[in-house]
């Protein structure tokens, strides 16, 4: 530090010392003449200001000076860890940070974090794509067909209550249509032989259990109740997309975990103009915030005329623009080639009830 204080040239100036006369032309964006001699080395030249108490005089909000905001930035992340915190929380209006440290990013679209993923890359969701599933709008009926088999993808699926609905909606079905089931099936021809018929069974509470417990003859059944064999179908197709999308925001949030913790929350709070109004936002907590900023500036405190904090960029915004200067990877995600199937047998359960 000695050898960096007797190289910069000093003069005293309109009753200021010299370090005072230091700060103006920092903040004047006139240093040519102190970094020549020190070989452009501004971190050695901020310290010097520092240790002579005056960091604190360094205007960032002066765009005379803009191309070393990033500079005392960086410094300051180095050196004033929570100095830092305080300034970026000023900086960013997003941003808050809570009683414990934790750092968390507030955005009225969720949909802004597609930002951060790749715009191409070969088998990747697209960035639209994910911007649209991250605002919820899913689009239902996305898969032309999720099953050729409803008894095996759903009847047989079916917890013991939802079985039971099924097997009631068949028998009142049967009974108001007066429809008789053709005996085109082992068992079925077996309990037609035994209600003294060859052709046809009589459905009821007796059979229809031990019916529906075979594939063969519950599908018998079903191809002579149309209604209720779409429904199945319907049922399967909500439940299977369902837990596609699921599958499908899992990987987003996997992915975003480079840069985020969790999955976030939706929150409430009045409307600042008006208190009968409610403002809903997603919260979600920032993964290593001062690092990523520290990334940032290590990479573009040269730049500071470009790409200075004080800009008061949005923190999205400032990832991205890392990205776009190899400072961080944009993000990919693949989707799943299917649904995951417990996931989808667990919908299956959840949906009957409004269908049956």
């Amino acid at each position: 530090m000695k050898g960096v204080e007797k190289s910069i040239p000093f003069c005293i100036y309109k009753g200021m010392n010299k370090y005072e006369f230091l700060v103006q032309k920092f903040n004047d964006g006139e240093l040519d003449d102190f970094l020549g001699p020190i070989g452009g080395n501004i971190q050695a030249l901020i310290a010097l200001i520092d240790k002579h108490g005056y960091l604190e005089d360094i205007d960032l909000e002066d765009d005379m000076n803009v191309d070393f905001h990033n500079e005392v930035y960086y410094y300051i992340s180095q050196n004033y860890p929570d100095m830092f915190l305080r300034m970026m929380d000023e900086i960013f209006d997003e941003i808050s940070i809570d009683e414990n440290g934790k750092v968390y990013l507030t955005l009225d679209n969720r949909g802004d974090l597609a930002e951060l993923f790749c715009d191409y890359g070969r088998d990747s969701l697209p960035r639209d794509r994910i911007e649209t599933y991250l605002e919820g709008d899913w689009d239902y009926g996305f898969f032309d067909n999720t099953t050729n088999d409803i008894y095996r993808d759903v009847v047989e699926d079916l917890n013991e209550k939802n079985l039971e609905f099924l097997l009631i909606r068949v028998l009142e079905e049967v009974k108001e249509n007066g429809i008789e089931i053709p005996a085109q099936s082992e068992l079925l021809s077996q309990i037609a032989s035994s209600q003294g018929h060859e052709d046809f069974v009589e459905l009821n509470e007796s059979n229809i259990e031990s019916i529906f417990g075979d594939e063969d003859s519950a599908m018998v059944v079903l191809e002579e109740l149309e209604e209720i064999k779409s429904d199945l179908y319907r049922v399967h197709e909500q439940a299977y997309e369902s837990a596609y999308q699921d599958d499908l925001y899992e990987d987003i949030f996997n992915a975003l975990s480079e840069f985020f913790i969790g999955k976030g929350d939706w929150v409430s709070k009045p409307h600042p103009s008006n208190p009968d109004k409610t403002i809903h936002q997603y919260k979600i907590e920032v993964n290593d915030f001062v690092g990523i900023l520290k990334n940032f500036l290590n990479e573009l405190r040269n730049d500071g005329h470009l790409y200075s904090l004080s800009n008061r960029e949005y923190f999205v915004r400032i990832i991205v623009q890392g990205m776009e200067h190899g400072i961080f990877n944009c993000l990919n995600v693949y989707p799943p080639d299917y649904a995951d199937w417990t996931k989808t047998k667990e919908y299956i359960n959840e949906y009957f009830p409004d269908y049956f």
